[in-house]
């Protein structure tokens, strides 16, 4: 082993890094390197004989992914390091199904739907079965599908697991999408899991292949596992039970997405004999932010103890503002916010945290009015945009010929004469031969029945795509997809479609920036099917481009949820009232989406993302539904008590710095006379 991999190392990194064989818990607080020590340990393995081929590492991100696969490459070379398997759930489930997936009835070329694909599928199975959207709601429907898919629960068992009469409705409504989705030839992200689970469970040949060739496995996050991922790393470790968990019980938020906490709590039943090593060094924080997170979440019952503690000093107190109301909380938070910055402190070292989404837009209004710049973190995704969902549907349609989903959203956009009955007459003759409905256009045997004017807009159709597939064959994927919007004059279209000429602009842009993520996508990868890879990309990654340094100006609004794995010098942290943190969900009884202790674990999240200040704020009343609503702070405020705290009352609230006075009392006399 060479030595140079251990310096810096403390003796629980180094612990964990040094175990052999068998199972290991690595419980790694926060801000305690964990990602770190995943790395090393890899790098050990590797020095010490493992083949790189052998080595299996997961985790939930393609952007951790990357980030875990280029540290371990400037530890052992970028050759081996390319011989390693660094990857997600998702995408490892999926490279095995494009491997093994006829075994399931699958081709190759399956596509991937979209969460609007699944909604706008739901909601047509409801509408042609009589099923009331107020008895199933398709957004409702979509949530439940995926938590029985994430609990490993098919489509039969469904039926039986159905606790009343719209989940008795809505199994009914599941098995009908399976036998559709897979009709189609089309898999949703909950499908790729559930799927590469069957195929190690019910083909012992698949699961032979892959213990073979992966004999050392790491698992990073292990507390956002759900019950499928579970069994999954289960079936994979077998009888050697190299298996490297590392995690936080404590950072256990995603419960209402399927995540078990009790995955991390219960490895040791799972895996008798497994050693555990915590690490508890923060290198993040300052010891008064980490002892308001430990008194926090020590009220968490069934957690594995720790203590955070950090050797970067005391710092400075936590600062709580009881605000009058939720103005007076944001004006407070300008003001601070102006008074960092003639501190020199850099805005992108600032961030504003809050629970609800719908907390964002008067924090937006107030930055705005403030001239500050800002960026918020988990807006509305490129990929959402109907512009885009259309040329990705084109090119689904594409790679994927049974793929009737993706058909019907474009056939007749932008409109070419293929209305409804057509549609239905083209589907039918697909039926009868049991092909896809655009295999069945392909085929050219479509335009029977058709009337001519119906026949040449088919035929046209079909040419336009068989010439922008030619081209994207030849692996020229962005002059394809440029060539087809210029076929189907969807500029044109823009123009009708749009509000106005600047939303036409607006979506022509955006298509630009989703052929220019095609550009870079063909000059960083060699692939035979260029289009499939560039789908599966959109599809696996949830973030295709990286931000641009001018992308990351500004202060960073985000929901605590989003930050997650962040960290910033300067955190605020908003609404700190019952109902939003904790959430209201949170609130009732056991089958409600949050329970107290994840919220919890929230807030210990949100204060464990600062590093050097820590700012809480509440309103004592907010306004809603047009009248002013009295607010009751959070239970959580009560339990970090008042120890290293800066208390701030505006009625008796000391002087204040000069530079952060003066802002805040223009602020004051500018919205003063705004108020309603």
């Amino acid at each position: 082993m060479n030595n140079q991999f251990l310096r810096g190392l403390n003796p629980q990194q180094r612990e964990a890094v040094q175990h052999g064989q068998g199972p290991l818990l690595v419980l790694a607080g926060a801000g305690t390197g964990k990602t770190r020590v995943v790395t090393v340990r890899i790098a050990h393995l590797v020095a010490n004989g493992v083949a790189p081929s052998h080595i299996l590492a997961v985790t939930f991100t393609n952007k951790a992914a990357r980030e875990m696969k280029e540290r371990v490459g400037k530890l052992v070379g970028k050759r081996a390091a390319k011989e390693l398997t660094v990857t997600t759930f998702h995408s490892f489930a999926i490279r095995l199904l494009r491997r093994f997936g006829e075994k399931l009835g699958y081709r190759k070329s399956f596509g991937i739907a979209t969460e609007e694909d699944r909604k706008t599928l739901l909601r047509t199975i409801l509408r042609e079965n009589g099923i009331s959207t107020k008895l199933v709601a398709p957004r409702w429907g979509v949530y439940q599908i995926s938590t029985w898919k994430n609990e490993g629960v098919g489509p039969d068992a469904a039926m039986e697991v159905a606790a009343d009469d719209a989940e008795i409705h809505l199994a009914h409504a599941y098995q009908i999408l399976s036998k559709e989705l897979k009709r189609r030839q089309v898999m949703d992200f909950d499908d790729m899991l559930l799927f590469g689970l069957e195929l190690l469970r019910d083909h012992p040949d698949v699961l032979d292949i892959c213990r073979d060739k992966y004999r050392h496995l790491m698992v990073d996050e292990y507390q956002d596992t759900n019950s499928v991922q579970y069994e999954f790393i289960r079936l994979l470790a077998g009888g050697r039970r190299n298996l490297a968990v590392v995690g936080d019980d404590d950072q256990s938020i995603y419960g209402w997405r399927g995540a078990r906490a009790g995955n991390i709590l219960d490895f040791g039943k799972h895996y008798p004999g497994a050693k555990v090593v915590t690490l508890d060094q923060n290198y993040r924080s300052t010891n008064v932010i980490l002892r308001a997170a430990n008194r926090i979440i020590d009220n968490n019952q069934g957690r594995m103890k720790k203590n955070l503690w950090s050797a970067l000093g005391e710092g400075r107190p936590v600062e709580l503002f009881r605000a009058e109301d939720e103005r007076d909380e944001l004006r407070h938070l300008v003001a601070r916010i102006k008074g960092l910055k003639n501190r020199a402190v850099r805005y992108e070292a600032i961030a504003v945290l809050f629970r609800a989404n719908t907390q964002a837009n008067a924090i937006e209004i107030f930055l705005r009015e403030a001239d500050i710049p800002y960026r918020v973190v988990g807006t509305r995704s490129l990929f959402d945009r109907r512009e885009c969902r259309d040329l990705i549907a084109y090119l689904k349609v594409m790679a994927n010929p049974m793929d009737d989903g993706a058909l019907l959203r474009i056939v007749n956009t932008p409109s070419r004469g293929l209305g409804k009955t057509t549609q239905d007459k083209l589907m039918a003759a697909a039926v009868s031969t049991r092909r896809g409905t655009f295999e069945q256009i392909l085929s050219g045997d479509s335009e029977a029945g058709l009337t001519p004017k119906t026949g040449k807009a088919l035929a046209s159709f079909r040419e336009i795509m068989a010439a922008t597939k030619a081209m994207i064959d030849e692996g020229r994927l962005a002059d394809g997809m440029e060539h087809l919007l210029s076929a189907i004059s969807y500029h044109d279209y823009l123009n009708i479609d749009a509000d106005n000429a600047q939303d036409a602009l607006i979506r022509w842009n955006v298509l630009k920036q989703l052929i220019d993520l095609a550009r870079e996508f063909e000059s960083s990868h060699q692939a035979d099917d260029i289009l499939g890879a560039y789908l599966e990309s959109l599809a696996l990654d949830e973030r295709p481009k990286e931000e641009s340094e001018k992308d990351k100006f500004g202060i960073t609004m985000l929901t605590v949820h989003a930050a997650k794995g962040l960290e910033y010098d300067h955190v605020f942290l908003t609404g700190l009232e019952e109902g939003l943190l904790p959430h209201k969900n949170s609130f009732g009884d056991d089958d409600s989406l949050d329970t107290i202790d994840e919220e919890r674990r929230l807030f210990y999240v949100a204060l464990t993302r600062a590093r050097k200040e820590l700012y809480l704020s509440l309103a004592k009343t907010r306004r809603r539904w047009g009248r002013d609503e009295e607010r009751e702070e959070s239970r959580f405020l009560g339990e970090l008590g008042e120890e290293d705290m800066h208390l701030i009352d505006p009625a008796t609230e000391g002087p204040a710095e000069k530079a952060v006075a003066t802002d805040y009392l223009s602020q004051l006399k500018g919205l003063f006379g705004s108020e309603e």
